[in-house]
């Protein structure tokens, strides 16, 4: 029996994404989208800062569109100014060129720390020797394990060093 299609946008939760990365090609994924900036086949626009009224906070604004996958997006940063500890978020829409209809809406927080990482790991990959052996990653917070994990496999590192105030 078929599965029926699911209603779009499709709302794809924090936990769906930290579910979904172990099968996505972040690297790959990069390194198209860097190529097709290049190529002017994709577009990025300078991001936007929204200051909230009464000095409640802000929001940034990251805009996108890709040629070929027939796409563009928004992602939307909020800095909620509370009376602890500001509130930050990150949710990114994902629209159709070909219809004008919303296909996604998406926790983007863990998503940014991906394509953090991952584009660290393109650079790595473009820029570092291939016999380069020694690796060092700062941090051991979410964003420095990203950075672990995304490089770890680019070469045949003799030694990895990690170092962290925490540590």
């Amino acid at each position: 029996m078929t599965q029926p299609a699911p209603t779009l946008p499709l709302t794809v939760d924090e936990a769906a994404v930290r579910a979904a990365l172990p099968s996505l090609d972040v690297l790959g994924t990069l390194r198209r989208m860097f190529a097709s900036l290049a190529s002017a086949r994709a577009v990025q626009p300078p991001q936007t800062l929204t200051l909230f009224p009464e000095q409640a906070g802000d929001f940034i604004t990251y805009l996108g569109a890709l040629a070929d996958e027939q796409v563009f997006g928004a992602k939307l940063s909020p800095y909620v100014v509370t009376g602890a500890k500001p509130i930050v978020t990150a949710w990114t829409a994902l629209m159709s060129m070909r219809t004008g209809q919303p296909l996604m809406w998406c926790d983007a927080g863990l998503l940014t720390v991906e394509r953090t990482a991952g584009t660290t790991a393109l650079a790595v990959d473009c820029l570092a020797p291939r016999d380069a052996r020694r690796l060092a990653v700062i941090g051991t917070g979410a964003v420095g394990l990203a950075h672990l994990r995304h490089t770890a496999a680019l070469r045949d590192w003799a030694s990895i060093s990690v170092h962290s105030p925490a540590l």
